[in-house]
């Protein structure tokens, strides 16, 4: 292998003597001129921060393009200096200079260096300049800065609830479907950010305007939070109502079309069971346009989750099936109310443990906030909060309880759900508190009996404890599948971001899966690309795939974060079968579940025909 050359008389040698004058001998004379040059070049003449929601941080990029095979830095030697607006309002979260080092390659090659700006109020705007010098050419580049701010999204949101008959079946735990229902949505009323709005369609083999588009208003007393939960607590199952998601779906889509001021356009699908009366999804999917998430109370048999993917899938949305539920999975249908709050408002879930809280224990739970972090829900689901005395732990011990009076905090008490809304950092006796180990605190507000003497769960109060973030540090979770059927393979896929750059080789990602046979094991993702993780695993087994993902890491400043979501995945024989349409229901569950239906409402007739005729026959006697 050719690794020197010489010239003589004109002539270029190779190391072994051999003529290279259309060889090495042209490429070596390339490198020579790449390393004599020396060309650097700004390609981006100002930064603009267009619409930043308040509270935000942000990063764009200084970029310089360069043309040389020699080492090249790049240095701030003043700023980022703010000219106008709030004072501080531009950064460089991940340094001031930038450095290329030597290279073979004579292609131009990217530098950049990164400002930042935070955003304060809605309406406010800042300008600024940096200059940014070349130590080896002595050039200098003075770039302008400009910046605005705009109100944190809105968001409404529709609850599209199922009333058909099947709803008054057994849910698995001992509850009523219709019960479990009751007890987990409110919880979306009682958490969902004042700003936002909310109304409720409900549906059978029609759909009904049960509560308008309202915005949800201040905690506990604002009127839309109020009329919601009256209205589900209402919900009430037609007993021979069959099931329509397309009437519902359309009747949500025709709420949220005409309204304004609002960012986000959302609504939640919650159904038991096929759709066997149009219209059906598959008529009215090419005129959605809002964000759709959907919940299947059951299995993936009882619901043939194909239809609510093909909905979901493509709007920012997504499915989430409960499975046959047991004692243990009380919170189920509330997390996951809770993760699509998430979902629809752009936060993210930090911490999400459950448990049992007995007689005399005190449960300390940690959980990690940083300076990404701009506001945090601490929320607690339990069936009686009043029950369970609730404090935060700052990481400096300084104690935040329900009688603290303090502008960043808030202390909320619900149907089911007690909460904590803080605003980062939080001024306390020590300091500022911010990034670190916080504690979320649970003891019994009257101590009983221990725990020694405890005989069963029901001397202990249970309770599922959600930590929700709005950051700058997000994760996004993807679930696909190339079938319905079993075998099928499914794909997970995680984006870590930090100020809207990768978090790259800084993080871990997993994912604990429980399978439909009850085994479970964990999944290792690989960062395919910089802050992009991926795994692949098989789904042999008919049933419900149950995909909780973990992120842990580093942020920019090195302090410790993580992130969760669950997802799930389903196959069942026949999975891969068309969806139903008014034009033809080719699929032949649905025609079955239909037929089942139609036998239903018959025999139903028949027992008020019977009951009618032994009521004459009395009257006869």
């Amino acid at each position: 292998m050719r690794d020197t050359c010489d010239q003589v008389g004109g002539v270029v040698y190779d190391s072994n003597g051999h003529n290279d004058n259309y060889g090495f001998g042209r490429i070596n004379a390339a490198r020579s001129v790449c390393e004599a040059a020396l060309l650097v070049e700004l390609t981006t003449p100002s930064i603009n921060f267009n619409d930043i929601p308040s509270g935000e941080t942000t990063v764009r990029a200084v970029v310089f393009s360069v043309r040389s095979c020699r080492a090249v830095q790049l240095q701030i030697v003043s700023g980022p200096t703010t000219l106008t607006g709030a004072a501080n309002s531009f950064g460089t979260p991940i340094g001031t200079s930038v450095s290329l080092g030597t290279t073979t390659e004579i292609t131009p090659r990217t530098a950049r260096i990164w400002i930042s700006y935070t955003a304060t109020n809605n309406g406010d705007t800042a300008t600024g300049t940096v200059t940014i010098r070349c130590t080896q050419t002595a050039q200098k580049w003075t770039i302008p800065i400009t910046a605005n701010t705009i109100s944190r999204p809105k968001a409404a949101v529709v609850m599209v609830l199922d009333k058909s008959g099947s709803m008054d079946f057994d849910g698995g735990d001992g509850r009523k479907r219709i019960q479990i229902l009751k007890d987990a949505a409110p919880v979306f009323a009682e958490v969902i950010q004042p700003d936002n709005a909310l109304g409720i369609v409900s549906f059978d083999q029609d759909a009904y305007d049960v509560m308008p588009i309202t915005p949800a208003g201040l905690e506990t007393f604002g009127a839309g939070r109020i009329n919601a939960k009256a209205a589900i607590s209402a919900h009430t199952p037609n007993p021979s109502g069959t099931t329509s998601i397309g009437d519902g779906v359309d009747l949500a889509h025709q709420q949220l079309q005409p309204i304004s001021g609002y960012d986000v356009k959302a609504m939640i699908v919650l159904t038991d069971g096929q759709e066997n009366t149009p219209k059906y999804i598959a008529d009215i999917m090419s005129e959605i346009n809002e964000r759709v998430f959907a919940i299947g109370l059951g299995t993936a048999e009882q619901i043939n989750p194909v239809a609510l993917t093909a909905l979901t899938n493509g709007t920012g949305g997504y499915l989430l099936l409960t499975g046959i539920l047991d004692t243990d999975d009380y919170f189920r249908l509330s997390k996951y109310y809770l993760q699509i709050l998430a979902g629809v408002t752009n936060t993210e879930i930090v911490l999400d443990p459950e448990g049992w809280l007995y007689p005399d224990q005190v449960h300390r739970i940690p959980l990690q906030l940083n300076e990404a972090d701009i506001n945090s829900d601490i929320i607690l689901l339990t069936p009686n909060p009043r029950e369970i005395r609730f404090h935060l732990e700052t990481p400096n011990g300084d104690i935040i309880d329900p009688t603290t009076v303090n502008p960043s905090v808030k202390y909320v008490v619900g149907d089911g759900v007690s909460y904590y809304r803080i605003n980062l950092p939080v001024a306390v006796a020590s300091g500022a508190a911010h990034s670190g180990t916080w504690y979320a605190v649970l003891s019994h507000q009257d101590i009983v009996i221990p725990v020694s003497q405890a005989t069963t769960q029901k001397q202990g109060i249970r309770y599922s404890l959600n930590v929700h973030s709005y950051s700058n540090l997000r994760m996004r979770t993807s679930l696909s599948q190339n079938s319905y059927q079993p075998g099928a393979e499914i794909t997970l896929r995680a984006v870590l971001s930090e100020y809207d750059l990768p978090v790259e080789s800084r993080a871990t990602v997993r994912a604990l899966l429980e399978r439909p046979d009850n085994t479970e094991t964990t999944l290792s993702f690989t960062e395919v690309e910089p802050g992009v993780f991926e795994t692949k695993t098989m789904a042999p087994v008919p049933g419900i795939y149950r995909l909780r993902t973990l992120a842990n890491g580093r942020t920019l400043r090195g302090r410790a974060f993580t992130r969760e979501q669950s997802l799930t995945a389903a196959v069942w024989k026949g999975g891969d079968e068309p969806l139903p349409t008014s034009k033809g229901d080719t699929s032949e569950c649905c025609q079955r579940s239909l037929q089942l239906h139609k036998l239903q409402l018959w025999l139903l007739a028949l027992l008020v025909f019977i009951s009618v005729m032994i009521s004459l026959l009395m009257l006869i006697k």
